[in-house]
């Protein structure tokens, strides 16, 4: 996904009182896309684990 693809979901997801992880924007990846991740406060713990993230890295709303 792009960043400009994502960005209106993660302001959604924000004002839902959700989490999301960080765009990642090093490299190319900001202009080639990369994966999202975010969620509700309930599926912090199960969807991190599943997805391979660091739990501490995401954003809270």
């Amino acid at each position: 996904m792009h960043a400009w693809d994502c960005l209106a979901g993660y302001c959604l997801v924000k004002e839902a009182g959700g989490w999301y992880h960080p765009f990642p924007t090093e490299g190319e990846r900001l202009t080639r896309g990369a994966p999202v991740i975010a969620g509700g406060p309930g599926v912090l713990d199960d969807l991190t684990r599943i997805a391979g993230v660091d739990a501490a890295s995401v954003t809270h709303a």
